[in-house]
């Protein structure tokens, strides 16, 4: 029986030169119908040159872990010089799931946060940015505990790329121990990089935030990060975050497009975040209402809010009526 499967390059140029003898894949259904003696057709992803391999022997193991323990470092696509991690494996199984779903994915999302990424620093920031070059995808990074620091996860990122959680307020953040913006991030915001409030439940600073608007360091979009932990406080909705920055500084103008058309043409959300004829009907109704009123923001300042933006209703394109959920500021 024959199969066909695709392959990086750097793989490909191994089996070729008979260094590389094992090749991992996950035991999948696909894969479930190979058996020894059968012929695997492999197909370089840069030049689409092909070569036909006999399968000698198959291996099964319950973890990446344990297949590099039974095989040489060499025998599984390594250079001698280098370390084998297993958990690499993720960055390759990410790509096959890319390369499955591209007409869906807008890019590549990679947390820098030592409560996430623990003793692996950079490494997966690095995996994730070579990963999303190769889609041609921008690379989201979530910044949070030091380390790693957000000047470091910086000097990664390229044009397109997005940090989010940017205002956190964290050690190692935007601002220097002087109180000014990192060179970094002024580095960053010149080659294309861009900023994202990414509220969450641990990751807006409303002193942070104030501060970056007076250095001229304002977001490029407006996210809420908004999940199960946090929607009955501090995030609530995106009303409510679109007036906590506003309470900082932001323009109502601004702010709304911050949070619509550009983070739509930015991840080329076709018919999306925009107005017009011919785009998606799918409509958030707010009112710009006055208010005195103190909220909380994700470490425990508050800022108070003299106007906020009220959800009204939301309609559907396809003519059904969200349920509004109304708990919590701008509601």
């Amino acid at each position: 029986m024959t199969h066909e499967m695709d392959i990086w390059h750097d793989s490909f140029v191994k089996i070729k030169e008979q260094t590389k003898t094992i090749e991992m894949r996950l035991f999948d259904e696909k894969r479930s119908l190979i058996s020894t003696g059968d012929t695997i057709i492999f197909t370089d992803t840069s030049n689409k040159e092909k070569i036909d391999c006999m399968v000698i022997n198959m291996y099964r193991y319950l973890s990446f872990e344990e297949l590099y323990q039974h095989h040489s470092k060499v025998s599984i696509g390594y250079n001698k010089d280098e370390i084998a991690n297993p958990k690499e494996m993720l960055m390759y199984y990410s790509k096959e799931m890319i390369e499955k779903y591209q007409n869906n994915i807008v890019g590549i999302k990679a947390r820098a946060s030592a409560s996430v990424v623990g003793d692996m620093g950079l490494e997966p920031i690095k995996i994730a940015a070579e990963t999303a070059r190769e889609i041609g995808k921008p690379l989201v990074v979530h910044v949070g505990n030091y380390p790693p620091a957000l000047t470091e996860v910086l000097k990664l990122l390229d044009e397109g790329d997005v940090v989010t959680h940017a205002y956190h307020g964290k050690k190692g953040g935007i601002f220097t121990q002087e109180g000014k913006i990192v060179p970094e991030a002024l580095a960053a915001r010149e080659r294309g990089v861009l900023f994202d409030v990414g509220h969450g439940v641990a990751s807006f600073s409303v002193r942070v935030f104030e501060k970056a608007l007076k250095a001229n360091f304002d977001c490029d979009m407006i996210g809420t990060d908004l999940h199960v932990e946090n929607y009955e406080g501090p995030v609530y909705n995106l009303a409510a975050v679109l007036s906590k920055t506003m309470a900082c500084g932001e323009l109502l103008e601004d702010a709304i497009e911050k949070c619509t058309s550009v983070p739509a043409r930015h991840f080329g959300l076709k018919g999306l975040g925009e107005l017009k004829e011919g785009f998606i009907a799918d409509i958030n109704i707010m009112e710009y209402t006055a208010c005195e009123e103190v909220v909380v923001d994700s470490i425990g300042d508050v800022v108070t809010l003299y106007h906020k933006l009220v959800l009204n209703k939301t309609i559907y394109s396809r003519g059904e009526e969200s349920e509004v959920y109304r708990q919590g500021i701008g509601n």
